[in-house]
This record gives C-alpha cells, structure tokens and sequence, in this order.
C-alpha cells in the first residue's frame, strides 16, 4: 500500500457567511479545510479568518438550530455560518478526528466507509447530542463541573476587567443569596464584576455568577438588577450553562467520554466562549419561570425583571454598544407579556440607597471575588 502525507486535506469546502469578530460585517465566503487549518476565503480569495481543528466549537443558539454555527476557542468572537446543519456535518466531523502524521492512500470503498462516517458523526453532532444533552448532563457530577468552572474563570473573568470593590462585591452576594434562600444549592454562587459597558450578566459552569457594569449603569432601579440576577440563576440552578457546552463541544465531548481524556481542562477549552452564545428559547422561558419563583418568595416581586426587558428593548436602537447581548438574549414580546401574567407586587425592597450606591461604584478597585 502507498503512503502519503498528512499534508494533504480533504476536498472539503462550503459556502458560508463568515463574522471575523474584529468589526460588526459579516462576508459572503468560503471556508475550507487547509492542512490541519480552517480557513474562511471571501470572493477575492483574500483570507478572513483561520483557526486549527482542534479548537473548532458549535454554537447552539437556540434559533438557527444546532452545529449550524461554528466557532473557534482560539478566536472566540469569530462566527462561520452555514445554510443547513447538513453543509456543517463534514467539516464538524473532520475536526473531530484526531490529525495524524500520515494515512493509508484511499480506496474506493475506504473512501465509502469514510462517508458514511461523516455522516454519522455529522448525525451525532447535530441531532443526538442535544437530545441527550439534558439527560448527560443530569449524569455529570456537580463536583466535576465544579472542577470546568474553575478552569473556565480566567476565559471569563479576566483579571484585568475584573471589579473588586468589597462592599459592592457583597451586595451581589447578598442578593444571590436572599434569592437562593429556599434552594439547595452546593458549593455556594461564586459571584464577580466585570467592567463592560454591555448591560449584561451570565453564569457559567459551576455555580458562577458574573454581573457587567453596563447592566448596572442602564437598569432602571435595583429591582431591574436583582430580577436579571434571578433569571441567570435561574440558568444554573438547570445547569444550562452545562448542557449547552456539552452540545458545543459535541462528538469532541462524546469521544472524549467514551475514550477517555474527557478532562475538566479540556472540556473548559470546549466552553470557552459559552457565555456570549445563546441559550435555546426554552432554556429562556425555564429560566424565566425560575427566576419568577426565586422573585416571589424572596419578596422582590416581578416588575423589575419586566422593568429590565422594557429597557432591553429601548436599547435595541444602539446595537453598536449592546450587539452581543442581543445576539445571545433573543428578547421577546411574549417573554414580557408572561411576566405580566404572573406579575407579583414587591413586598419589600431590592436593597437599600447604600447598597444600590455601593453596586453602582464597584469598578472603583479591581482583583477579587466574593462568595454567596
């Protein structure tokens, strides 16, 4: 049998529209396998964007559908999209394979056999693993997803973003915690401030809490903030945030935990760049609900997480500030008007003047985080 070498790639190619991540256009382009490269082409041929096949990722926005979207944890804002998710399958399946130094020179019914692979791969990738992700999930140790979390803080909290004013570092915590009251929830919220003008908060893997400065600046009033904080954990306490880099890191999650070498480092590497991309419209509304009950019974009532939404809303005219909120919070009307059919009055406030001035002046220090 001939040998060849791994230089060679696969005729792989598709036609894509291609977010580099530098600038808000979006291009009509190519992408195609390289080497071991992927690499986005626009009608010139000029190179837009490259990244290896080891650090390819899915988004699963919740509208577009699953692995119709890639990413890359080396480039984390850059966004290749595909017509279908059958035109993904191929080059979803060609990254999940380990490279190698040289092959076997290709015959006919190899070449057959390889097909077929993809297409099952490309079946796994898209339509298996997010059905089977919520019952994965439920299977993965908090423990273990503790140990993700730890690894994902520095993709997400960078140090040099990070706000560490203590007493509004502890008003944060305080809310979490009053909103927790009545669930079980171990280890404790890790809770963080970040500097960044995007009125938004997330949560990642393993109890983490991450509120923007932006969201601060533009709410309304308190309860605008706590009712955000409320829905993010909402998120969690399903552990979305797991399912959802489960379903990004697809047949890379599934060999790796069929195989072995499924490490919490190597699955953080996966869940990079989760928090930016959207989670699917029913995640949204189980959260919604969540963060109605943890509301009620910690007596902050509704009508700031609706007061939030409206302003949400307003600030859709200013998508050069508030592009990546609106690209992973699909805001619907219908969200708000369900919020308006539960609504439930304040029983006592969001938190006192001191402590909405100590949450408004948190980015005065930078270093730490605070427990809830």
């Amino acid at each position: 049998m001939s040998m060849s070498a791994s230089s060679e790639s696969p005729a792989l190619s598709a036609p894509v529209v291609c977010f580099d991540g530098k600038s808000a256009r979006s291009q009509a382009a190519t992408l195609s396998v390289e080497g071991t490269d992927l690499v986005c082409r626009d009608e010139a041929g000029v190179e837009l964007t490259r990244f290896s096949r080891t650090s390819v990722g899915v988004v699963d926005d919740g509208i577009e559908g699953p692995s119709r979207i890639l990413t890359s944890t080396q480039q984390p804002d850059v966004r290749i999209k595909f017509a279908s998710p059958d035109l993904a399958a191929p080059f979803l399946a060609w990254s999940a394979k380990p490279a190698g130094r040289t092959r076997l020179a290709a015959k006919p019914r190899i070449l057959a056999l390889a097909a077929v692979g993809a297409v099952v791969a490309g079946f796994v990738a898209t339509k298996a693993i997010p059905l089977l992700a919520t019952p994965i999930t439920a299977m993965i140790p908090m423990s273990y997803e503790v140990s993700v979390g730890q690894e994902l803080v520095p993709y997400h909290v960078p140090e040099k973003r990070r706000c560490t004013e203590a007493e509004g570092l502890a008003v944060i915590a305080s809310v979490a915690r009053q909103l927790l009251a009545s669930e079980s929830v171990n280890p404790p919220f890790t809770v963080y401030a970040i500097d960044n003008d995007e009125p938004n908060a997330f949560v990642f893997a393993g109890n983490h809490l991450v509120v923007q400065t932006g969201l601060i600046e533009h709410a309304p009033g308190p309860e605008a903030v706590v009712g955000v904080i409320a829905h993010e954990l909402g998120h969690q306490l399903h552990r979305h945030a797991m399912r959802r880099m489960i379903i990004s890191g697809g047949t890379k999650f599934l060999f790796g935990a069929i195989f072995g070498g499924l490490t919490p480092e190597s699955v953080a590497t996966m869940g990079a760049t989760q928090y930016r991309l959207r989670f699917s419209r029913d995640a949204e509304r189980e959260a919604d609900a969540t963060a109605v009950r943890l509301l009620n019974r910690a007596g902050f009532g509704t009508d700031g997480l609706t007061a939030m939404f409206r302003r949400f809303a307003e600030l859709r005219g200013e998508p050069h500030v508030f592009a990546t909120y609106f690209s992973s919070h699909p805001l619907e009307e219908e969200r708000i008007e369900a919020l308006e059919r539960v609504r439930a009055p304040a029983a006592r406030p969001a938190m006192t003047d001191r402590e909405w001035a100590a949450l408004k002046a948190l980015c005065r220090t930078r270093g730490d985080a605070s427990r809830s």
